[in-house]
């Protein structure tokens, strides 16, 4: 497997470490100064966003990181299909670990807004914040890793890296480490951001219709009641699911893992 030469390993840690104090930073000024939690959310993806636009322009970082071939038709199904599973599969844990605070602020907001101010946070969350994430955690992080360490290696270190922002954003971050090694060894085996990226969308967009769904109804009861454990079966099938196309990719890139490829 050939790397591209930035970044590097050490430039990865730097700009895991700048992220995550950015998105410290950026949530205790929303906190001192009284703005909405999903106001706040926004603010970080779109200043986020920004920063990296800066970067680009000036060129402090590498542009091949927006590199999105192609993906493999099969490979971006499989994936979709796995993807769509994973809301299932927290939820088997929600059973058992507590519905975050932080995110139930964000639904309770959310229904209480006008609809003008309730679709500007599922509409940057479905958009931005996955394109954030797949170039931040994927092509950056862990391309970086991939310079240094091994595959294995690289892909739970940055899934413990992506765990730890997610902890702070949603005060889950088990949940934040499992999709970090998802997609993370989806980005690996696919050879493609543009997998990543594509089934973050469809996950953020299902997780958003949902929302959307339930605006005029008190979500945060509804949501709880729903990750009390009565809906085990359904989420311990999916779980199934979820591991059925997980083993189906992995056959997959099996099939496919004499063949050069870069990342």
């Amino acid at each position: 497997m050939e790397i591209l030469t930035f970044p590097n390993c050490r430039q990865s840690i730097w700009l895991a470490v700048f992220f995550i104090l950015w998105t410290v930073i950026v949530q205790v000024i929303c906190i001192i100064s009284g703005v909405p939690s999903y106001l706040c959310a926004t603010i970080l993806y779109v200043s986020t966003v920004t920063i990296l636009a800066i970067a680009f322009r000036t060129k402090a970082m590498d542009r091949s990181i927006l590199r999105f071939d192609k993906p493999n038709i099969k490979v971006l199904l499989l994936a979709a299909g796995g993807t769509l599973c994973l809301p299932w599969v927290h939820a088997l844990i929600y059973s058992i670990v507590p519905f975050p605070e932080f995110l139930k602020k964000i639904f309770t907001e959310i229904g209480t807004k006008d609809s003008n101010e309730a679709y500007i946070y599922p509409f940057i969350s479905a958009i931005l914040m996955p394109f954030i994430i797949e170039v931040i955690f994927r092509g950056i992080i862990l391309r970086g890793l991939l310079t240094e360490y091994g595959i294995r290696k690289s892909i739970i270190i940055a899934a413990i890296i992506y765990s730890v922002v997610w902890g702070c954003m949603t005060l889950l971050p088990v949940l934040g480490l499992i999709y970090g090694l998802w997609f993370g060894w989806l980005y690996v085996y696919s050879r493609s951001l543009w997998t990543c990226l594509i089934t973050h969308i469809l996950l953020q967009v299902s997780s958003v219709a949902y929302v959307m769904t339930n605006y005029y109804h008190p979500l945060p009861q509804q949501v709880n009641s729903a990750m009390t454990g009565d809906l085990w079966i359904v989420n311990l099938a999916a779980t199934i699911v979820f591991i059925l196309f997980t083993y189906f990719l992995y056959q997959t890139f099996r099939h496919h893992d004499n063949r050069d490829y870069t990342i």
